[in-house]
């Protein structure tokens, strides 16, 4: 992961949950699809995030 997202790799994202209780794991690459998609990739991955923390 590029500089801006720098401390994600210290987060144990195994041991976290999402709203639904489904494993936090897939939310470092959905950040970095934030940071560094285009704008059709950041609108998908927004909504994905909205999803595993609403």
């Amino acid at each position: 992961m590029g500089s801006l997202l720098r401390g994600v790799s210290r987060v144990r994202w195994d041991a976290l949950r999402g709203a639904q209780h489904v494993p936090a794991a897939g939310i470092p690459a959905l950040l970095s699809r934030i940071a560094y998609g285009d704008e059709d990739i950041v609108r998908l991955a927004v909504e994905e995030l909205a999803d595993c923390v609403c």
